[in-house]
Formats: C-alpha cells, sequence, structure tokens
C-alpha cells in the first residue's frame, strides 16, 4: 500500500441473490462506494456459484469515502452514522451496514441489523492502518462529526485527516473544541 490516504481500505460485502442483476448490484455499491469491476474480489469457489453468492469488492483511498460522507451531511444522519461507526469498530477496522434496495436508488439508509433490509445489506468496511489504533476519533471526527441541535460541533478537515494517515507521529493540531 502507497502512504497516506491510500492507507485507508474499503471492502463493500453484499449477497447477490438468484433474482439479482449482478449489474444493478454492483450500481447500488457504486452509488455508496466509487468502485470498478477490477475492485472486484474473486474467491476460490467463485466459479461454482452458489445462491446467495457473496459479492467483494475492495479499494484504498481515503476520497473513496467522500460519497459516503456528503451522503451522511445532507441526509442528516450524522450522529447514528457514528454512532454505528464507533458501536462496530474493531481495532482499526469499523463497518456500517446499508440498505441495498435504497442503495440502488442512489439513498443511503443505515441499517442496524441484516434484517432492516429484506434482500440483505451492503456492507461497508473501513480499515485505517495500525498507527491510527489510538486516534479513531480523528476519522469519526472527519467522516461523521458530533453535532448539537443538527450543527456540527467539531470537524476535522480532509487534509488534517491525511497528514495523520501518512505518519504515525503526526499529531492533531488545529482542530476545534
Amino acid at each position: 500500500m502507497s502512504e497516506g490516504s491510500e492507507d485507508v481500505t474499503i471492502r463493500v460485502y453484499t449477497y447477490l441473490n438468484r433474482t439479482e442483476d449482478p449489474l444493478k448490484i454492483l450500481m447500488a455499491i457504486r452509488n455508496v462506494i466509487p468502485v470498478s469491476e477490477e475492485d472486484e474480489v474473486l474467491e476460490s469457489s467463485a466459479r461454482y456459484v452458489k445462491w446467495p453468492r457473496l459479492v467483494i469488492y475492495e479499494t484504498q483511498g481515503l476520497d473513496k469515502l467522500l460519497k459516503l460522507r456528503n451522503a451522511f451531511r445532507s441526509n442528516r444522519v450524522l450522529d447514528t452514522a457514528r454512532m454505528l461507526l464507533k458501536a462496530s469498530a474493531r481495532g482499526t477496522t469499523m463497518e456500517l451496514l446499508l440498505h441495498k434496495q435504497a442503495a440502488l436508488k442512489g439513498h443511503i439508509v443505515l441499517c442496524e441489523s441484516n434484517d432492516e433490509s429484506p434482500l440483505g445489506v451492503i456492507r461497508v468496511e473501513i480499515t485505517l492502518p495500525p498507527h491510527m489504533f489510538g486516534r479513531m476519533n480523528l476519522f469519526l471526527d472527519w467522516m461523521a462529526p458530533k453535532t448539537s441541535r443538527g450543527k456540527i460541533v467539531k470537524e476535522v478537515r480532509y487534509g488534517e485527516l491525511a497528514s495523520a494517515l501518512k505518519s504515525s507521529e503526526t499529531t492533531t493540531t488545529g482542530r476545534q473544541s
């Protein structure tokens, strides 16, 4: 992996049901995270189609999260997104569950469980570099900052987070309280 924002790895998982069009599922995923067909991770058993089939895409870069980040703001779900990301944190990995059918229509709808999306969820797994372990709030303050009465309390700038991702020695400065 290269340095900087490329150290952010995004893996997107969903199940493709027999009745679903693979191109529509790819479109639903692209409505959330910009991936290409080349980003698909083929499992060794992929040649033996089993239904539902797990589809995985992997991409890298902080910029790949911009569409999702902006959707949190426009849908006014920053606090919910932050809570779900924090609750799912394992080491430097966090995940979100998104409603698959809503994503196909270009909408971001957060789910707390697989059962909330009849055809299954789109699982977005975000992994930061190991040196970010004690600094996950820096990422959260960029991706889904805290709000009070609908207003963002503090927000980390893209450049500040990108700098922190580049080096484990970078300190968080210039943040508002």
